[in-house]
Protein backbone atom coordinates (compact mmCIF):
# COMPACT_ATOMS: atom_id res chain seq x y z
CA UNK A 1 0.00 0.00 0.00
CA UNK A 2 1.63 3.44 -0.94
CA UNK A 3 -0.02 7.20 -0.25
CA UNK A 4 1.47 10.17 -1.02
CA UNK A 5 1.12 13.63 0.13
CA UNK A 6 2.17 17.01 -0.47
CA UNK A 7 1.94 20.11 1.57
CA UNK A 8 4.40 18.48 4.67
CA UNK A 9 2.47 16.45 6.19
CA UNK A 10 1.37 12.50 5.15
CA UNK A 11 -0.38 9.94 6.61
CA UNK A 12 -2.14 6.07 6.12
CA UNK A 13 -3.84 3.47 7.76
CA UNK A 14 -2.32 0.89 8.17
CA UNK A 15 -4.78 -2.43 8.20
CA UNK A 16 -4.79 -2.80 12.35
CA UNK A 17 -5.90 0.46 12.15
CA UNK A 18 -2.84 2.28 13.25
CA UNK A 19 -1.55 5.64 11.58
CA UNK A 20 1.27 5.42 9.53
CA UNK A 21 2.87 9.63 9.27
CA UNK A 22 5.62 10.77 6.89
CA UNK A 23 6.81 14.67 7.73
CA UNK A 24 9.40 16.84 6.19
CA UNK A 25 10.84 18.97 8.99
CA UNK A 26 13.59 20.47 7.69
CA UNK A 27 13.22 23.59 5.30
CA UNK A 28 10.60 25.48 4.06
CA UNK A 29 9.08 24.96 0.59
CA UNK A 30 10.37 27.89 -1.83
CA UNK A 31 13.47 28.39 0.52
CA UNK A 32 16.46 29.47 -1.36
CA UNK A 33 19.91 28.40 -0.62
CA UNK A 34 22.70 30.83 -1.79
CA UNK A 35 26.18 28.59 -2.79
CA UNK A 36 29.15 30.09 -0.52
CA UNK A 37 32.10 32.14 -2.84
CA UNK A 38 34.63 29.27 -2.89
CA UNK A 39 32.21 26.40 -4.30
CA UNK A 40 29.65 25.70 -6.71
CA UNK A 41 27.48 23.97 -4.15
CA UNK A 42 25.38 24.32 -1.56
CA UNK A 43 25.58 22.12 1.43
CA UNK A 44 22.14 21.31 3.20
CA UNK A 45 20.58 19.34 5.74
CA UNK A 46 16.71 17.67 5.39
CA UNK A 47 15.17 16.39 7.95
CA UNK A 48 12.35 13.98 8.55
CA UNK A 49 10.30 12.11 10.69
CA UNK A 50 8.03 9.15 10.85
CA UNK A 51 5.48 8.34 13.44
CA UNK A 52 2.86 4.96 14.01
CA UNK A 53 0.24 6.15 16.45
CA UNK A 54 0.55 9.42 15.45
CA UNK A 55 -1.05 11.70 12.68
CA UNK A 56 -4.77 13.66 12.56
CA UNK A 57 -7.49 11.79 14.04
CA UNK A 58 -9.35 10.00 11.42
CA UNK A 59 -9.47 6.29 13.04
CA UNK A 60 -13.11 5.04 14.23
CA UNK A 61 -13.06 1.55 15.67
CA UNK A 62 -16.22 -0.21 16.59
CA UNK A 63 -16.06 -3.29 19.36
CA UNK A 64 -18.66 -6.45 18.07
CA UNK A 65 -18.27 -8.42 21.36
CA UNK A 66 -20.63 -11.93 21.83
CA UNK A 67 -22.69 -11.53 25.11
CA UNK A 68 -24.23 -15.22 25.21
CA UNK A 69 -24.90 -17.39 28.04
CA UNK A 70 -21.64 -18.97 27.63
CA UNK A 71 -19.79 -15.90 27.71
CA UNK A 72 -20.86 -15.53 31.19
CA UNK A 73 -20.98 -18.86 32.08
CA UNK A 74 -17.34 -19.75 31.44
CA UNK A 75 -15.01 -19.42 34.01
CA UNK A 76 -16.06 -15.70 34.69
CA UNK A 77 -15.09 -14.88 30.88
CA UNK A 78 -16.81 -12.07 30.54
CA UNK A 79 -14.41 -10.35 33.47
CA UNK A 80 -11.61 -11.62 31.16
CA UNK A 81 -13.61 -10.01 27.85
CA UNK A 82 -13.76 -6.51 29.54
CA UNK A 83 -10.45 -6.24 30.56
CA UNK A 84 -8.79 -7.41 27.12
CA UNK A 85 -11.29 -4.45 25.76
CA UNK A 86 -9.80 -2.13 28.69
CA UNK A 87 -6.59 -2.44 27.74
CA UNK A 88 -7.49 -2.37 24.17
CA UNK A 89 -8.92 1.26 24.76
CA UNK A 90 -6.37 2.59 26.57
CA UNK A 91 -4.12 1.98 23.75
CA UNK A 92 -6.23 3.07 20.96
CA UNK A 93 -7.10 6.25 22.97
CA UNK A 94 -3.30 6.78 23.22
CA UNK A 95 -3.12 7.62 19.87
CA UNK A 96 -3.91 10.71 18.38
CA UNK A 97 -5.06 9.07 14.87
CA UNK A 98 -7.65 7.21 17.19
CA UNK A 99 -11.32 9.74 16.19
CA UNK A 100 -13.25 7.42 18.38
CA UNK A 101 -14.72 4.07 19.42
CA UNK A 102 -18.17 2.70 19.57
CA UNK A 103 -19.26 -0.52 21.18
CA UNK A 104 -21.97 -3.24 20.17
CA UNK A 105 -22.79 -6.57 21.92
CA UNK A 106 -24.80 -8.93 20.60
CA UNK A 107 -26.67 -12.72 21.51
CA UNK A 108 -30.13 -13.80 20.63
CA UNK A 109 -32.14 -12.49 17.95
CA UNK A 110 -35.02 -12.45 20.37
CA UNK A 111 -33.37 -9.74 22.44
CA UNK A 112 -34.85 -7.44 19.77
CA UNK A 113 -38.36 -8.49 19.90
CA UNK A 114 -38.52 -8.79 23.91
CA UNK A 115 -40.48 -6.34 25.43
CA UNK A 116 -38.53 -4.02 26.45
CA UNK A 117 -35.66 -4.89 24.48
CA UNK A 118 -33.18 -7.13 26.64
CA UNK A 119 -30.10 -4.99 26.76
CA UNK A 120 -27.15 -7.24 25.45
CA UNK A 121 -27.82 -7.32 22.07
CA UNK A 122 -27.66 -3.57 21.51
CA UNK A 123 -25.40 -0.26 20.80
CA UNK A 124 -24.17 0.00 23.99
CA UNK A 125 -22.24 3.12 23.36
CA UNK A 126 -22.06 5.40 20.13
CA UNK A 127 -18.57 6.66 18.64
CA UNK A 128 -17.29 8.73 21.35
CA UNK A 129 -13.42 9.24 22.63
CA UNK A 130 -14.13 9.27 26.20
CA UNK A 131 -12.63 5.93 27.49
CA UNK A 132 -15.02 5.56 30.64
CA UNK A 133 -17.82 5.81 28.31
CA UNK A 134 -16.20 3.27 26.26
CA UNK A 135 -15.51 1.04 28.96
CA UNK A 136 -18.65 1.13 30.83
CA UNK A 137 -20.63 0.10 27.52
CA UNK A 138 -17.86 -3.06 27.46
CA UNK A 139 -19.10 -4.01 31.28
CA UNK A 140 -22.31 -4.59 30.46
CA UNK A 141 -23.45 -7.62 31.82
CA UNK A 142 -25.09 -10.81 28.89
CA UNK A 143 -27.81 -12.28 29.88
CA UNK A 144 -28.30 -15.99 30.50
CA UNK A 145 -30.15 -18.55 28.20
CA UNK A 146 -29.30 -16.70 25.05
CA UNK A 147 -27.42 -17.45 22.08
CA UNK A 148 -24.91 -16.58 19.31
CA UNK A 149 -26.70 -14.27 16.50
CA UNK A 150 -23.19 -13.20 14.73
CA UNK A 151 -25.43 -11.66 12.17
CA UNK A 152 -27.38 -9.26 14.34
CA UNK A 153 -24.20 -7.61 16.45
CA UNK A 154 -22.49 -6.98 12.25
CA UNK A 155 -25.70 -5.34 11.44
CA UNK A 156 -25.88 -3.26 14.14
CA UNK A 157 -22.14 -1.76 13.79
CA UNK A 158 -23.17 -1.12 10.50
CA UNK A 159 -26.20 1.22 12.06
CA UNK A 160 -24.14 2.40 14.51
CA UNK A 161 -21.61 3.95 11.79
CA UNK A 162 -24.67 5.01 9.61
CA UNK A 163 -25.91 6.78 13.05
CA UNK A 164 -23.45 8.59 13.57
CA UNK A 165 -23.01 9.88 9.72
CA UNK A 166 -19.90 12.59 9.77
CA UNK A 167 -18.47 11.66 13.07
CA UNK A 168 -17.20 8.07 11.13
CA UNK A 169 -13.31 8.96 10.33
CA UNK A 170 -11.65 8.13 6.79
CA UNK A 171 -11.00 4.41 8.46
CA UNK A 172 -12.90 2.11 10.06
CA UNK A 173 -12.04 -1.22 11.92
CA UNK A 174 -14.20 -3.84 13.43
CA UNK A 175 -12.98 -6.00 15.95
CA UNK A 176 -15.26 -8.80 16.73
CA UNK A 177 -14.89 -10.99 19.41
CA UNK A 178 -16.57 -14.82 19.90
CA UNK A 179 -16.42 -17.40 22.23
CA UNK A 180 -18.78 -19.70 20.14
CA UNK A 181 -20.45 -21.13 16.94
CA UNK A 182 -22.56 -18.57 14.77
CA UNK A 183 -25.74 -20.35 15.18
CA UNK A 184 -29.03 -17.90 14.88
CA UNK A 185 -31.10 -17.47 13.50
CA UNK A 186 -32.04 -21.07 12.04
CA UNK A 187 -29.22 -23.69 11.30
CA UNK A 188 -25.50 -22.74 11.98
CA UNK A 189 -24.85 -23.38 7.95
CA UNK A 190 -27.46 -20.56 7.22
CA UNK A 191 -26.45 -18.68 10.49
CA UNK A 192 -22.52 -18.48 9.30
CA UNK A 193 -23.68 -17.25 5.65
CA UNK A 194 -25.56 -14.58 6.80
CA UNK A 195 -23.51 -13.62 9.15
CA UNK A 196 -20.88 -13.56 6.04
CA UNK A 197 -22.83 -11.35 4.05
CA UNK A 198 -23.39 -8.88 7.43
CA UNK A 199 -19.19 -8.68 7.52
CA UNK A 200 -19.46 -8.09 3.86
CA UNK A 201 -21.62 -5.41 3.74
CA UNK A 202 -19.25 -3.46 6.48
CA UNK A 203 -16.46 -3.84 4.33
CA UNK A 204 -18.24 -2.51 1.31
CA UNK A 205 -20.40 0.21 2.45
CA UNK A 206 -17.48 1.92 5.22
CA UNK A 207 -14.47 0.20 3.78
CA UNK A 208 -13.41 -1.96 7.51
CA UNK A 209 -10.92 -3.98 8.21
CA UNK A 210 -12.39 -6.73 10.56
CA UNK A 211 -10.18 -8.60 12.73
CA UNK A 212 -11.72 -11.54 15.17
CA UNK A 213 -10.93 -12.99 18.29
CA UNK A 214 -11.90 -16.80 19.00
CA UNK A 215 -11.62 -17.16 22.39
CA UNK A 216 -12.08 -20.29 24.27
CA UNK A 217 -13.06 -22.82 22.82
CA UNK A 218 -14.01 -21.78 19.44
CA UNK A 219 -11.24 -21.60 17.03
CA UNK A 220 -11.17 -19.28 14.17
CA UNK A 221 -11.84 -22.00 11.84
CA UNK A 222 -15.17 -21.62 13.10
CA UNK A 223 -15.05 -17.81 13.44
CA UNK A 224 -13.78 -17.93 9.69
CA UNK A 225 -16.77 -19.46 8.33
CA UNK A 226 -19.32 -16.57 9.50
CA UNK A 227 -16.64 -13.81 9.64
CA UNK A 228 -15.13 -11.88 6.48
CA UNK A 229 -12.14 -11.12 8.74
CA UNK A 230 -8.76 -9.46 7.78
CA UNK A 231 -7.54 -11.62 10.28
CA UNK A 232 -8.26 -13.80 13.26
CA UNK A 233 -6.65 -14.35 16.40
CA UNK A 234 -7.04 -17.74 18.32
CA UNK A 235 -6.54 -17.42 22.15
CA UNK A 236 -8.29 -19.25 25.39
CA UNK A 237 -8.16 -16.14 27.53
CA UNK A 238 -8.10 -12.78 25.71
CA UNK A 239 -5.98 -11.29 27.89
CA UNK A 240 -3.61 -14.07 26.90
CA UNK A 241 -3.14 -12.69 24.02
CA UNK A 242 -0.35 -9.84 23.05
CA UNK A 243 -1.49 -6.69 22.04
CA UNK A 244 2.11 -6.53 20.27
CA UNK A 245 0.31 -9.60 18.43
CA UNK A 246 -2.75 -7.93 17.66
CA UNK A 247 -2.22 -4.70 16.92
CA UNK A 248 1.02 -3.95 17.16
CA UNK A 249 3.04 -1.95 14.37
CA UNK A 250 6.94 -1.69 13.29
CA UNK A 251 8.58 1.45 11.78
CA UNK A 252 10.74 0.08 9.55
CA UNK A 253 12.39 3.10 7.94
CA UNK A 254 12.70 6.36 6.41
CA UNK A 255 14.13 7.41 2.71
CA UNK A 256 14.60 10.81 1.80
CA UNK A 257 14.87 11.44 -1.83
CA UNK A 258 15.84 14.86 -3.88
CA UNK A 259 15.48 15.23 -7.26
CA UNK A 260 16.40 18.09 -9.65
CA UNK A 261 13.73 19.75 -12.13
CA UNK A 262 14.39 17.15 -14.75
CA UNK A 263 13.53 14.47 -12.02
CA UNK A 264 16.79 13.49 -12.05
CA UNK A 265 18.28 11.34 -9.14
CA UNK A 266 19.95 14.43 -7.04
CA UNK A 267 20.51 12.12 -3.61
CA UNK A 268 18.74 9.62 -1.86
CA UNK A 269 19.44 8.06 1.95
CA UNK A 270 17.40 5.19 3.79
CA UNK A 271 17.62 5.31 7.77
CA UNK A 272 16.83 1.94 9.43
CA UNK A 273 14.62 2.44 12.50
CA UNK A 274 15.22 0.62 15.87
CA UNK A 275 14.22 -1.60 17.28
CA UNK A 276 12.89 -3.78 14.64
CA UNK A 277 9.97 -5.07 16.87
CA UNK A 278 6.27 -4.84 16.65
CA UNK A 279 4.71 -2.82 19.63
CA UNK A 280 1.82 -0.73 20.60
CA UNK A 281 3.45 2.31 22.09
CA UNK A 282 3.25 5.29 19.51
CA UNK A 283 6.53 6.40 18.42
CA UNK A 284 8.46 8.69 16.40
CA UNK A 285 11.76 8.25 14.00
CA UNK A 286 13.72 11.18 13.21
CA UNK A 287 15.28 10.45 9.75
CA UNK A 288 17.83 13.43 7.37
CA UNK A 289 19.69 13.42 4.49
CA UNK A 290 23.09 16.11 4.48
CA UNK A 291 24.16 16.52 0.70
CA UNK A 292 25.47 19.00 -1.69
CA UNK A 293 23.58 20.77 -4.52
CA UNK A 294 24.66 22.52 -7.49
CA UNK A 295 22.48 25.49 -8.61
CA UNK A 296 19.00 24.35 -9.62
CA UNK A 297 15.80 23.39 -7.76
CA UNK A 298 14.93 20.23 -6.45
CA UNK A 299 12.26 18.61 -4.94
CA UNK A 300 12.51 16.38 -1.68
CA UNK A 301 9.99 13.24 -0.98
CA UNK A 302 9.83 11.50 2.63
CA UNK A 303 8.85 7.77 2.55
CA UNK A 304 8.23 6.06 5.68
CA UNK A 305 7.81 2.51 5.65
CA UNK A 306 6.18 0.26 8.19
CA UNK A 307 4.43 -3.55 8.91
CA UNK A 308 1.42 -4.66 11.61
CA UNK A 309 1.66 -7.37 12.87
CA UNK A 310 -1.34 -9.10 11.03
CA UNK A 311 -0.09 -8.13 7.72
CA UNK A 312 2.76 -9.81 5.20
CA UNK A 313 3.41 -6.84 3.27
CA UNK A 314 4.45 -3.39 4.43
CA UNK A 315 2.98 -0.10 3.70
CA UNK A 316 4.41 3.18 2.93
CA UNK A 317 3.48 6.69 2.90
CA UNK A 318 5.14 9.82 1.03
CA UNK A 319 5.17 13.62 1.88
CA UNK A 320 6.42 15.58 -0.91
CA UNK A 321 7.76 18.80 0.45
CA UNK A 322 7.77 20.68 -2.32
CA UNK A 323 10.83 22.82 -3.98
CA UNK A 324 13.94 24.69 -2.68
CA UNK A 325 16.21 26.14 -5.11
CA UNK A 326 20.27 26.46 -4.55
CA UNK A 327 21.36 30.30 -6.18
CA UNK A 328 24.71 31.36 -7.35
CA UNK A 329 24.62 34.87 -6.93
CA UNK A 330 28.01 35.46 -7.09
CA UNK A 331 29.20 37.16 -9.92
CA UNK A 332 32.77 35.84 -11.74
CA UNK A 333 35.72 38.11 -12.05
CA UNK A 334 37.64 39.02 -15.21
CA UNK A 335 41.58 39.50 -15.50
CA UNK A 336 42.78 41.88 -18.70
CA UNK A 337 46.71 42.43 -19.32
CA UNK A 338 48.13 45.30 -18.78
CA UNK A 339 48.03 47.60 -22.12
CA UNK A 340 50.11 47.34 -24.75
CA UNK A 341 52.21 49.50 -26.46
CA UNK A 342 54.15 48.86 -29.79
CA UNK A 343 56.63 50.45 -32.15
CA UNK A 344 57.25 49.99 -35.25
CA UNK A 345 60.72 51.02 -36.41
CA UNK A 346 59.84 50.16 -39.83
CA UNK A 347 57.02 50.53 -41.89
CA UNK A 348 55.54 46.80 -42.86
CA UNK A 349 56.20 44.68 -46.18
CA UNK A 350 52.38 45.88 -46.74
CA UNK A 351 53.38 49.35 -46.56
CA UNK A 352 50.28 49.88 -43.69
CA UNK A 353 51.63 51.10 -40.02
CA UNK A 354 49.66 47.84 -38.64
CA UNK A 355 50.89 44.84 -36.60
CA UNK A 356 49.24 41.64 -35.21
CA UNK A 357 49.15 41.13 -31.51
CA UNK A 358 48.03 38.27 -28.94
CA UNK A 359 47.08 38.98 -25.63
CA UNK A 360 45.44 37.19 -22.73
CA UNK A 361 42.11 37.24 -20.94
CA UNK A 362 41.55 35.22 -18.03
CA UNK A 363 38.38 34.66 -15.99
CA UNK A 364 37.37 32.90 -12.69
CA UNK A 365 34.42 31.77 -11.01
CA UNK A 366 33.20 29.65 -7.89
CA UNK A 367 30.96 27.91 -10.34
CA UNK A 368 33.16 25.99 -13.74
CA UNK A 369 31.44 26.93 -16.71
CA UNK A 370 31.66 30.34 -17.70
CA UNK A 371 31.69 32.49 -20.53
CA UNK A 372 34.08 35.49 -22.00
CA UNK A 373 32.78 37.85 -24.90
CA UNK A 374 34.47 40.81 -26.34
CA UNK A 375 32.12 43.73 -27.20
CA UNK A 376 34.62 45.65 -28.29
CA UNK A 377 38.44 46.49 -30.27
CA UNK A 378 40.32 43.46 -31.93
CA UNK A 379 40.54 39.84 -30.94
CA UNK A 380 43.87 38.62 -29.94
CA UNK A 381 46.75 37.55 -32.92
CA UNK A 382 44.76 40.25 -35.15
CA UNK A 383 46.23 43.23 -36.80
CA UNK A 384 45.73 46.15 -35.06
CA UNK A 385 45.70 49.52 -36.62
CA UNK A 386 47.82 52.93 -35.48
CA UNK A 387 46.41 54.25 -32.68
CA UNK A 388 44.63 53.20 -29.52
CA UNK A 389 42.41 50.33 -29.77
CA UNK A 390 40.59 49.75 -26.87
CA UNK A 391 39.08 45.56 -26.29
CA UNK A 392 36.35 45.87 -24.09
CA UNK A 393 35.05 42.19 -22.40
CA UNK A 394 32.43 40.55 -20.61
CA UNK A 395 32.41 37.36 -18.47
CA UNK A 396 29.01 35.55 -17.36
CA UNK A 397 27.99 32.53 -15.93
CA UNK A 398 25.34 29.95 -16.01
CA UNK A 399 23.36 31.70 -13.04
CA UNK A 400 23.15 35.02 -14.96
CA UNK A 401 25.94 36.53 -13.21
CA UNK A 402 28.33 39.07 -15.20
Amino acid sequence: QRTKNRHLFAQTTLPSGSVLTSSITGYLPGQMLTVPTDTCEAEITITAEGTKGGGTPSVTVVYVIDKSSSTLGKNSLYLDIQQFYNNLTDVLLSYSSTKNIGVVTFSSENDLTATPPEINTAIQSGLTDDGNVIKSAVASVPIVNSVTWCEGGLDLAAQLLTDAGSEVGSSVTIIFLGDGECNRPDNPTIAAERATEASERLINNFGAQIFSVAVEGVTCAILDTAIAATACFETERPSDLPLEEFIGTDLIDGTIVVTDNTGTLAASQTTQFLPDAFTVEADTAPFNITGLFAPGTYDVQAIVQGQDSTSSVTTSVTDVGGLFAVIDDIPPTITCPDDITIILDTLPPSGICQNETTYTVEGEDNCPLFTISQTAGQASGSTFPQGTTTNTFIIGDLSGNV
